[in-house]
């Protein structure tokens, strides 16, 4: 989760964290109950405003990790579980240059190395660039026989250079249509890992390696975070030499994921895959000093890979760990990241999984609608039901009861429209705008309306209405229609609601649906309706 803006609050309210972000008048309100087992991190992007102590506790209880990062990503905060074990970190101290265990530190640094080379090798051949990977296959070779760390150094940095290289002239930024020319002119194709200011990889003068440095902030915190479940201290490394402020051993980890970061931006532009993103000049900021910002919502889309990351740092962690506890010969006390079975597994609906569990038996699929998934919720009632579908469906729906003070002043209109979008349009209750109703009481009308047989006489009005084909994308997919309700001997009349008698369809069903209960026989009234409802339902089960 990825919360940034103004007057941001992180705090605990009846036991949930609430989470409040955005800019002006786009404000986000969030909730999160403590069973909420699929986040594992909320990522604060240079946020101004305020978190509270309580906030810190709660995501430490219940197991989500909370990163502040600044505007460069630097990491300001960031919470995790801990292993401690003081024999491990001088087991890894030891493996450092010229201590006892200094074969397994070079060990280390060639096992990390071959990965990063490897990944960038696979990387070069998916740009087309055969013979640049096979150049950096070869070095990767000589540090497989380098004798010591400053020669593997030496072959990596020849390596990058040939890597970095290939990128030169290749690797451009697919704007949209009349970007191209409001935006400087070394924005529009990839020249130099170095900035144009200062020489170096930092302080980025152009979008992709602005996005690069942005990631590779982004997945130091997850090294750091990994480092410290397993028990090893990331400022101790091995590759990266020491120096004040410098998590070393984190730094040497993120050699193992930069390929993965590298190919996702790779993917962003179109250089790799057939899926680019269209980039517009907003997604940019050109400061002062010439260095290239990036600004929400890429922002967010970035922040979003970070647990792809953890997931790839996970097992070659704890399998550095293994070595520097089997190279001090005990058996010591290390984390295991990757038995988090929420963090190790690819992101999928909780729901669907459970459904296709063989344990849990065949899922039924609902004989009444297809849900159509809208990816953007409606805002407001008239959206869902304007004025000429309410006036429809109004004569349906069961008149308030008059010794009901709370279902008289109750809007039907805008549970009507919550069902719509919980029912049709498919979309989850939790994101049910406010604006509408709430989700609860949408949610008991809808079990009202099924059990007396009022949603099956909606269905036909509502799904062919104009308003809710449009907004289920009809217009714009013809072949893609609203499934009508099943056609079931047992099931209710679609035209209305069911006669408890079981009779036919006659004045009496009619005068009820109309609510002019005075014209029905013997003046039967709806609790009589649905008492015959419950006593014909309980003479069936007995």
């Amino acid at each position: 989760m990825v919360v940034d803006g103004w007057g941001v609050s992180i705090k605990v309210n009846r036991g949930h964290l609430a989470i409040s972000d955005g800019l002006g008048p786009h404000r986000r309100e969030r909730r999160i109950p403590k069973v909420e087992r699929e986040l594992r991190r909320i990522v604060v992007l240079n946020a101004k405003g305020s978190i509270t102590f309580d906030a810190v506790n709660w995501c430490e209880a219940v197991g989500i990790q909370l990163i502040y990062t600044n505007g460069d990503g630097k990491p300001v905060l960031a919470t995790t579980a801990r292993s401690e074990d003081a024999r491990l970190r001088r087991s890894q101290a030891f493996a450092g240059a010229g201590g006892p265990y200094e074969e397994t530190g070079l060990h280390i640094v060639k096992e990390i190395l071959r990965r990063k080379l490897s990944g960038q090798a696979a990387n070069l051949r998916q740009m087309g660039h055969e013979k640049a990977a096979l150049e950096v296959e070869q070095c990767s070779r000589e540090i497989e026989n380098a004798p010591t760390v400053d020669l593997c150094r030496s072959w990596e940095g020849s390596a990058a250079s040939v890597y970095w290289g290939a990128w030169v002239g290749t690797v451009s930024v697919p704007w949209l249509a009349g970007d191209a020319e409001k935006i400087p002119a070394h924005w529009q194709v990839y020249v130099s890992r170095a900035s144009l200011t200062s020489g170096k990889a930092r302080g980025a003068t152009d979008p992709v390696n602005a996005m690069l440095n942005y990631c590779y902030r982004l997945a130091e915190i997850e090294c750091i975070l990994a480092c410290q479940a397993v028990g090893l201290d990331p400022q101790f490394g091995f590759l990266h030499l020491d120096r004040d402020s410098r998590n070393s051993l984190a730094l040497d980890l993120l050699e193992v994921v930069r390929p993965e970061i590298e190919r996702y931006v790779l993917e962003l532009v179109g250089e790799v895959g057939n899926d680019p993103r269209d980039f517009h000049r907003n997604d940019f900021l050109e400061n002062s000093e010439g260095q290239c910002r990036i600004l929400a919502p890429l922002t967010h889309e970035l922040a979003e890979q970070t647990v792809k990351w953890a997931r790839t740092l996970a097992p070659v962690v704890e399998e550095f760990a293994a070595i520097l506890a089997h190279a001090a010969g005990g058996s010591f006390r290390i984390g295991k990241p990757t038995q988090d079975k929420i963090l190790m597994r690819e992101p999928a609906n909780g729901n669907r999984a459970r459904k296709s569990n063989p344990r849990n038996g065949v899922s039924k699929k609902s004989p009444t609608v297809e849900r159509k998934q809208v990816l953007t919720a409606p805002k407001t009632v008239c959206e869902v039901v304007p004025p000429e579908l309410w006036e429809l469906v109004s004569a349906v729906l069961p008149k308030p009861k008059q010794t009901n003070k709370a279902d008289q002043r109750l809007s039907k209109q805008g549970v009507l429209a919550g069902a719509i979008c919980t029912e049709i349009l498919g979309i989850p209750g939790r994101h049910l705008p406010a604006t509408i109703a709430d989700r609860k009481t949408v949610r008991t009308h809808l079990r009202l309306w099924k059990a007396d047989g009022t949603w099956n006489a909606l269905l036909p009005i509502v799904t062919e209405h104009p308003s809710v084909k449009a907004l289920a994308g009809e217009q714009a997919e013809p072949g893609n229609r609203i499934r009508k309700p099943h056609s079931d001997p047992e099931s209710p009349p679609a035209s209305g609601r069911p006669d408890p008698t079981g009779e036919p369809r006659t004045a009496l069903t009619e005068a009820l649906r109309a609510g002019d209960r005075r014209q029905a026989p013997g003046r039967l009234t709806r609790t009589a309706v649905l008492t015959a409802t419950r006593t014909r339902t309980a003479d069936r089960r007995s």
